[in-house]
Protein backbone atom coordinates (compact mmCIF):
# COMPACT_ATOMS: atom_id res chain seq x y z
CA UNK A 1 0.00 0.00 0.00
CA UNK A 2 2.88 2.36 0.68
CA UNK A 3 4.03 2.03 -2.94
CA UNK A 4 0.60 3.11 -4.19
CA UNK A 5 0.76 6.21 -2.00
CA UNK A 6 4.18 7.03 -3.39
CA UNK A 7 2.95 6.59 -6.95
CA UNK A 8 0.04 8.95 -6.26
CA UNK A 9 2.38 11.52 -4.69
CA UNK A 10 4.84 11.24 -7.57
CA UNK A 11 2.08 11.55 -10.14
CA UNK A 12 0.63 14.56 -8.32
CA UNK A 13 4.03 16.25 -8.51
CA UNK A 14 4.53 15.31 -12.18
CA UNK A 15 1.02 16.38 -13.14
CA UNK A 16 1.29 19.70 -11.29
CA UNK A 17 4.63 20.63 -12.89
CA UNK A 18 3.50 19.56 -16.36
CA UNK A 19 0.17 21.40 -16.27
CA UNK A 20 1.74 24.53 -14.77
CA UNK A 21 3.95 24.67 -17.88
CA UNK A 22 0.98 24.21 -20.20
CA UNK A 23 -1.31 26.68 -18.37
CA UNK A 24 1.05 29.05 -16.52
CA UNK A 25 -1.41 31.93 -16.13
CA UNK A 26 -4.12 29.73 -14.65
CA UNK A 27 -2.16 27.21 -12.57
CA UNK A 28 0.89 29.21 -11.46
CA UNK A 29 0.31 28.62 -7.73
CA UNK A 30 -2.03 25.64 -7.90
CA UNK A 31 -1.51 22.02 -6.91
CA UNK A 32 -3.16 19.43 -9.15
CA UNK A 33 -3.81 16.57 -6.75
CA UNK A 34 -4.16 12.96 -7.86
CA UNK A 35 -5.04 9.92 -5.84
CA UNK A 36 -6.71 6.68 -6.81
CA UNK A 37 -9.14 7.01 -3.88
CA UNK A 38 -10.03 10.68 -4.32
CA UNK A 39 -12.64 10.34 -7.04
CA UNK A 40 -14.64 7.52 -5.41
CA UNK A 41 -14.45 9.26 -2.03
CA UNK A 42 -15.73 12.48 -3.54
CA UNK A 43 -18.60 10.46 -5.00
CA UNK A 44 -19.52 9.16 -1.53
CA UNK A 45 -19.39 12.67 -0.09
CA UNK A 46 -21.59 14.11 -2.85
CA UNK A 47 -24.07 11.23 -2.55
CA UNK A 48 -24.38 11.77 1.21
CA UNK A 49 -24.72 15.53 0.73
CA UNK A 50 -27.60 14.97 -1.70
CA UNK A 51 -29.29 12.61 0.79
CA UNK A 52 -29.04 15.20 3.55
CA UNK A 53 -30.36 17.96 1.27
CA UNK A 54 -33.30 15.78 0.19
CA UNK A 55 -34.26 14.90 3.77
CA UNK A 56 -37.90 15.59 4.60
CA UNK A 57 -38.63 15.52 8.32
CA UNK A 58 -41.47 13.33 9.51
CA UNK A 59 -43.51 13.54 12.70
CA UNK A 60 -41.95 11.59 15.54
CA UNK A 61 -43.99 9.96 18.24
CA UNK A 62 -42.62 8.73 21.51
CA UNK A 63 -44.65 6.24 23.52
CA UNK A 64 -44.17 5.81 27.22
CA UNK A 65 -45.76 3.06 29.20
CA UNK A 66 -46.57 2.82 32.86
CA UNK A 67 -46.55 -0.35 34.90
CA UNK A 68 -48.95 -0.79 37.81
CA UNK A 69 -48.23 -3.43 40.33
CA UNK A 70 -51.65 -4.88 41.25
CA UNK A 71 -51.75 -7.22 44.27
Amino acid sequence: MMALGFVGAAFTRFQTLRLQKVFPSVLADQLISYGSCQFPTLGFVVERYKQVEAFVPEPFWKLQGMKWDVQ
